[in-house]
This record gives structure tokens, sequence and C-alpha cells, in this order.
């Protein structure tokens, strides 16, 4: 079959016609899948670390505050898994949180004090994450982005309680050295 396709590849060549149609394409197309195949091959930045919340840095809806917040995260992609704790001193508030599964868009279990909710996340590209939460009292949607050096985690947060309140809030974590 080969030798089939090589002789008529061969045949339109000697035809200058076909030739000059042929010829510009081959010369293209490994230009081409260099480019294709160098993008979708783009590494995947690693979240894994401990981070650390930045207070100062981050911007937080009216009244709302979390105190110290630190996340150790495990990625081997798409894997994930975290926990984290995050520590209120100023309302005696202590909680933990747990996330074992996958960057897939399939659903999840995250475990805290509040009980068990569902999330999904999904690879926008080589940086950014994104995620959806659904808790029995609303839905956190929220976009995850990795520094270009690695250092810094910015999470965008948007929350819609079942009472159809909404507020925003922007979260940025600093990779513990």
């Amino acid at each position: 079959m080969l030798l089939c396709l090589g002789a008529r590849l061969s045949s339109r060549l000697r035809n200058p016609s076909a030739a000059s149609r042929i010829y510009p394409l081959m010369r293209i197309s490994p230009l081409l899948t260099l480019l294709l195949t160098s993008s979708l091959l783009a590494a995947v930045s690693n979240i894994g670390g401990t981070w650390v919340l930045n207070p100062k840095r981050s911007r937080f809806a009216d009244g709302m505050h979390p105190g110290n917040v630190t996340l150790t995260i495990q990625h081997s992609d798409p894997k994930l898994k975290y926990d984290g704790t995050t520590d209120n001193p100023e309302e005696g508030q202590y909680r933990d949180f747990h996330f074992d599964g996958a960057i897939d868009g399939k659903e999840y279990v995250v475990r805290d004090a509040d009980g068990d909710h569902r999330m999904t996340l999904k690879r926008v590209n080589d940086r950014v994450i994104e995620s959806d939460t659904k808790t029995a009292a609303g839905e956190i949607k929220s976009r995850i982005t990795i520094s270009h050096d690695g250092n810094t985690l910015e999470r965008r947060m948007s929350w819609r309680g079942n009472d159809g309140k909404t507020r925003s809030w922007v979260e940025i974590y600093e990779k513990k050295k």
C-alpha cells in the first residue's frame, strides 16, 4: 500500500501543476506540526508545596477575613490532593479542610467542618485551573492562577448563596520555602 501511495505522489510531483500545490504544503507542514506539538506539550505548572495566605495582598468581601490559612498541596497532574487549615484567633475559629481528586472536570468531595461539598476542577491552560464547588448554602466558583515563577498562587472567587446574595474576593498565597 505504501508503494502505491508513493507512486501516486511521485506521479503527481512530476505534474507541474500538482507539484506547485503540494510543495508549499510540504514545506509548511513540518512547521505547523512543530508549533502544534510544542503548544500541546507545554509543561503544566506544578502547584505542589506549602502555601500561606498573604492577607495584605488579598482583597476580601465586606466583613469577611479568613485569618491565617495554610495549604499543603500534592500535585501530579491531573491528580491533586490538598489539606488546609484556617485559623482565625479573633473569632476563636480553627478549621481543617481536605480534598483528594483530580483536575479532570469530574466531581469530587471536599471535606471540612461544615460537611462534605462537591467540587469539579478543570484546566484552562498550563497555569490556570477553574473550580466549581457546591455546598448546602450555595455555590463557589474560582479561578486559580499560578505565577510564571511558581511562587504565587492567586485564587479569584465568587460566591452565590441560596438566598441570591453574592460576594467576590481574591486570595493571594505565597509558596513557603
